[in-house]
């Protein structure tokens, strides 16, 4: 399939996991994309063809709207924003979080996808066209033990998703997003070496398939949200997550 073939997408968090594999399957369907990550994604780029790193913190207001700009003078359009950059951060009940560490999660998992979102979205309505898919998580409708601040950082994104498909979707801009729940990346192993067996066991069994999901099965669904396969598709929260939220 080239379903992206002649188009341009700028990826976050590509240096690893999802947001590698979302790169993977773009330029694989014939995109030029732009592999972002806070000190660039040189590896991912290099392994794919018409790819590039870009250096860009999510959270500061400035690298983004420059990064977003080299990416449309390089380029010459931006047809696909994916945001996969996220922080799962300290992993504790409401009451023994942090407040730093609450702010440092919501700055990469709300800020980020917020500013990405400013700067993408003029250039996409002037062309009358494009596409965003922000990554968001199961955890922002399902409370999970040990992650709201997570959970409540991914629920506004959801919000800002539902805004901005209402807001740009007159000119011709979708934005969708898709919810996944475990996902077997290295964030997933760290965060897991901190947690019980039981509380890891307990998670795999509320999901119904009884398994985690791979990197490249939530990116075959990103491709599809922000390909013309899904055309009418805009303002939607796209469960990817093996049953977990059916039960």
């Amino acid at each position: 399939m080239d379903r992206f073939e002649g188009l341009v997408a700028l990826v976050t968090g590509a240096t690893s996991g999802t947001g590698a594999a979302v790169c993977e399957r773009l330029a694989a369907e014939g995109a030029a994309v732009c592999c972002a990550d806070v000190a660039g994604a040189e590896a991912t780029a290099a392994r794919l063809e018409r790819a590039w790193s870009l250096a860009m913190d999510v959270t500061d207001a400035a690298q983004v709207a420059a990064g977003v700009g080299a990416v449309i003078e390089r380029a010459g359009r931006l047809d696909v924003l994916v945001n996969c950059a996220g922080l799962d951060g300290q992993v504790a009940p409401v009451a023994e979080l942090e407040p730093g560490n609450l702010d440092a999660v919501v700055a990469v998992n709300l800020r980020g996808p917020f500013l990405t979102m400013r700067a993408a979205l003029p250039a996409m309505a002037a062309a009358g066209r494009g596409a965003v898919v922000n990554v968001a998580s199961v955890f922002a409708t399902a409370g999970t033990p040990g992650f709201g601040h997570y959970g409540a950082a991914k629920a506004g994104l959801l919000a800002l998703t539902r805004s901005a498909a209402v807001e740009y979707g007159p000119a011709g801009v979708r934005v969708n997003a898709l919810s996944p729940s475990v996902i077997d990346t290295p964030t997933f192993r760290r965060t897991s070496q901190h947690l019980p067996s039981e509380a890891i066991q307990a998670a795999l069994e509320r999901h119904p398939l009884r398994r985690i999901a791979a990197p490249a099965e939530v990116a075959a669904v990103v491709a599809f949200l922000a390909s013309e396969d899904a055309s009418y598709v805009s303002g939607v929260d796209l469960p990817v997550d093996g049953g977990y939220t059916a039960g």
